[in-house]
This record gives C-alpha cells, sequence and structure tokens, in this order.
C-alpha cells in the first residue's frame, strides 16, 4: 500500500518535471537569437565616487580602471567594433585614469594603440588632441607618445600640418632622455610638404647644436637628408 501511495506522488513529480523541461527547450530555441541590450562603456563615476571607490589606493582603482576599460568591448562573447564605441565615454575615462595616476602610462597605450583604430577620424583626432594634452604634464618622461601623436595625425588624419605641429611642440620639449632624432623630427615632416628651407634650417641648427654628442650614424643622416633636399625631384 505505501508503494503505491508513494507511487502516485511521484508519477505526478516527474511528469511536471518533464513537461517543465520541455516548456524550457521551446522557450529557448523560440529566443536563440535574442541577445541582451549590454552597453559596451558607461560614463566613469565623479571624482568624488572614485575617491570612495579607491579606498585609499588611487594606484590600485587606476589599474583596475584601465584594465577593465580595455576589456569593456567583451559583451557577451561578441565582437563590438571601435567605431560603434561612444567615445565621449572612453575620452572621459582616459581623463579619468589621468587625474587617478597622473604618472602613470597605460591609459596612453590605449589611446594610442588601442581606440586609435577605429574608423572615425574625428575620434582619432580627439584621441591625439588628448595625448597632446597628457604628454604636457610631463613632457620629460612621456614624450614618447608625442611620436605616436605625430604619427596617427600624418596617417590617419592625413594632416601634415598638424603633425608639424605636435612634432615641433616634442623638439620643444626636448626631453633629456630623448634620441636627437626627435629634434629632427619637424624636419622631416617639412620636407614632406616641400619647405625644403625650413627643413633645411631645422637640420643645421639641430647639428650646430648636438654637434658634440651626435654619433656617427646621425652625421651620416643628417649629411644625407641635406643632399637629398638639394636633389632635383625624380
Amino acid at each position: 500500500m505505501r508503494g503505491l501511495i508513494q507511487s502516485a506522488w511521484v508519477s505526478p513529480l516527474a511528469l511536471t518535471l518533464y513537461l517543465a523541461a520541455i516548456a524550457h527547450g521551446i522557450f529557448s530555441w523560440n529566443n536563440r537569437d535574442r541577445r541582451p541590450d549590454l552597453g559596451i562603456i558607461d560614463p566613469p563615476p565623479s571624482a568624488s565616487t572614485r575617491a570612495l571607490l579607491s579606498f585609499g589606493d588611487k594606484q590600485f582603482l587606476y589599474r583596475l580602471s584601465v584594465l577593465n576599460l580595455q576589456n569593456d568591448g567583451d559583451t557577451g562573447g561578441r565582437v563590438t567594433p571601435l567605431r560603434d564605441y561612444n567615445y565621449d565615454n572612453v575620452l572621459a575615462w582616459l581623463q579619468a585614469a589621468q587625474e587617478m595616476d597622473p604618472s602613470a602610462q597605460h591609459h596612453l597605450f590605449l589611446a594610442a594603440r588601442y581606440f586609435s583604430q577605429t574608423s572615425n577620424t574625428h575620434d582619432v583626432r580627439r584621441l591625439v588632441a588628448f595625448i597632446v594634452d597628457d604628454v604636457a604634464k610631463a613632457p620629460d618622461y612621456k614624450w614618447y607618445w608625442l611620436t605616436q601623436a605625430v604619427s596617427m595625425a600624418e596617417i590617419r588624419l592625413n594632416d601634415l600640418p598638424y603633425a608639424l605641429q605636435i612634432a615641433q611642440r616634442l623638439a620643444a620639449y626636448n626631453p633629456p632622455d630623448a634620441p636627437h632624432w626627435v629634434l629632427m623630427f619637424p624636419a622631416v615632416l617639412l620636407e614632406k610638404m616641400g619647405r625644403v628651407a625650413e627643413a633645411e634650417a631645422v637640420i643645421e641648427n639641430v647639428r650646430a647644436q648636438k654637434q658634440s654628442v651626435l654619433t656617427d650614424d646621425e652625421r651620416l643622416w643628417i649629411d644625407d637628408f641635406i643632399r637629398r633636399l638639394h636633389s632635383p625631384s625624380p
């Protein structure tokens, strides 16, 4: 008798579970192509909120923030093109990272090497402006990123005057640990713009100022550059 009672109770439960599994399978199949509307990059928290979130350790919060920023395009296994990012939020996060650790450079790496790959040149120009502004706060050890900004302006923006402006700013900083070619960068761009006399003047000025510390290879390059300036165009 007890076995019959237990069977009477178990059978409805098993049937219920079986029907629930079928219903779940039908529901899942019908909704297999639906994806949640996930945001890519939300705006950063305010400075006061960041101060609370850091718990007194801004270095840790900086590292956590830039790590999350570079991974924000991973929305459930889907690939998000950089052109679809909200660059207002991207730049706000980069600025927030700079404020959290003014001496750090990983956010500059993200700006120059990662987010700059977007096909929206307007956003690339904004990133270049951010890099230029950030480097200005500590040019002696952040100068390298201006070389990347010059390349972005020349190649991605096809804006030689802007690239020249950045290169001239970099040369004016004259960072103590930078190689001498940093000072020659404007001359190369002036040559590309057809401003031969100005290019020669820049190179001769570098040679006059750095004559005692130029390497043999640098002297040979300067001689070849001057010779090329005076050679007729093919």
